[in-house]
């Protein structure tokens, strides 16, 4: 592999993570953050960027809407590398607080914010049903 070659996958990684760490935490990573997403997608991963839809480079949080419902192919992928960025968000600051809401805001709070989510996610199942297979 040329260095050419190695340079724009990684800066294509460091998109790809941008948008996936970035819907995570809910705002623009670190550059370590995104070193360390890097590094382990061509580490544990076959470094290989993901094709993902020019409109969640410049909305991160709608990956949620793409998010492909289902195993196999481009789904596992996508999950692996969600994964990934679940931990390298976890490692950050604002992460670890969005990952222990009970310690940051108390019960009452965190059970909001989950029914909160898995009413988000009841909504946006069709929607994933139908752009998820298109990318």
């Amino acid at each position: 592999m040329t260095t050419a070659s190695l340079i724009e996958r990684r800066r294509a990684l460091a998109a790809e993570g941008r948008v996936l760490v970035g819907a995570i935490l809910a705002r623009p990573p670190g550059r370590g953050a995104l070193r360390r997403y890097v590094a382990g997608a061509e580490r544990f991963q076959d470094g290989i960027p993901l094709v993902l839809p020019a409109i969640v480079h410049r909305f991160p949080a709608l990956i949620r809407a793409f998010e492909p419902v289902g195993g196999g192919g481009n789904a596992s992928r996508f999950a692996q590398r969600l994964a990934l960025a679940m931990r390298v968000a976890e490692a950050t600051p604002p992460g670890a607080a969005l990952t222990h809401p009970v310690q940051e805001s108390g019960l009452a709070a965190a059970l909001l914010r989950l029914a909160l989510i898995a009413t988000a996610e009841a909504v946006l199942m069709p929607v994933r049903l139908i752009l998820g297979r298109r990318w």
